[in-house]
């Protein structure tokens, strides 16, 4: 008979960790041709979820998770449309900034161009790097490349900062 009494206790220690939990698991595959897969967690408590797509050769989509106090968390492949955090970025004016705003299947292009005519190829970004920074409202940001693959935050303030680190940090590319 004690151990009938536990088992509404037990119910409730369930219930409220399963509410506690501060991350939704999210999954993409920006087409149906791409090998690539995204799997990671964002922070749920988001308040509408954008998806923005641009038709082209590559079809570029972003989708953005924004919530209440306007911070804004982003997964994308695109190439040609600004992303959330290009003026942090342009702001750094550092040659891998300057690289990172730059279409790099375009420079990849052009330097096979180059090499075949002799020419010294121009300097392309790292196929993985992050650039972090606070913005002029004293507020984090973050942009980590992954290849073709671009996930970050902006807007985020100290108190949530961690949050959006560990959300970040919980993605893997395959």
């Amino acid at each position: 008979m004690k151990h009938l009494h536990c088992i509404p206790l037990y119910c409730l220690l369930i219930i409220s960790c399963a509410a506690s939990k501060p991350f939704k698991s999210v999954k993409y595959k920006f087409n149906e041709t791409s090998a690539v897969n995204i799997f990671g967690k964002v922070p749920k408590n988001y308040v509408d979820i954008k998806k923005i797509k641009v038709h082209n050769e590559t079809f570029d989509i972003e989708y953005q998770y924004v919530y209440n106090d306007s911070s804004i968390l982003y997964i994308s492949n695109a190439k040609t449309f600004t992303f959330p955090n290009y003026d942090n970025i342009n702001n750094i004016d550092s040659e891998d900034s300057r690289l990172r705003l730059q279409d790099d299947d375009f420079i990849a292009e052009t330097n096979k161009i180059l090499i075949g005519n002799g020419k010294t190829p121009l300097p392309r970004i790292p196929y993985n790097i992050i650039f972090e920074g606070v913005d002029k409202d004293s507020l984090f940001w973050k942009d980590m490349k992954y290849g073709n693959i671009y996930i970050g935050y902006m807007g985020v303030s100290k108190r949530n900062k961690e949050l959006f680190d560990n959300a970040l940090n919980s993605f893997e590319v395959k």
